[in-house]
């Protein structure tokens, strides 16, 4: 019986330019390969939190606060409220 896949939310500006975010996208690889665990990892713009709400982070196991600063601050606060008010782990750099 395989291992059950972890969907993470990755609240975040995605920018090709910035090595963090290249990073960031590489560390669930290597997690992958290491452990044999699928995650399945999407990135959420703030600035799609700060207009349409959380409610698309209820399908996440976990949150990740990406590193580099965000387009919408009020965007990246929804989502580590959301963590905190639904006890999901949040990780933010």
């Amino acid at each position: 019986m395989g291992k059950a896949k972890i969907m993470i939310g990755i609240v975040g500006d995605f920018d090709l330019t910035k090595i963090s975010h290249l990073a960031t996208d590489q560390c669930f690889g290597t997690f992958q390969e290491q452990y044999g665990q699928t995650i399945e990892k999407t990135w959420i713009p703030s600035t799609t939190l700060a207009s349409s709400g959380t409610e698309q982070l209820a399908q996440y196991h976990g949150i990740w606060g990406a590193p580099g600063g965000y387009v919408s601050e009020s965007g990246a606060l929804s989502g580590i409220r959301y963590a905190r008010k639904h006890g999901l782990p949040y990780l933010g750099t």
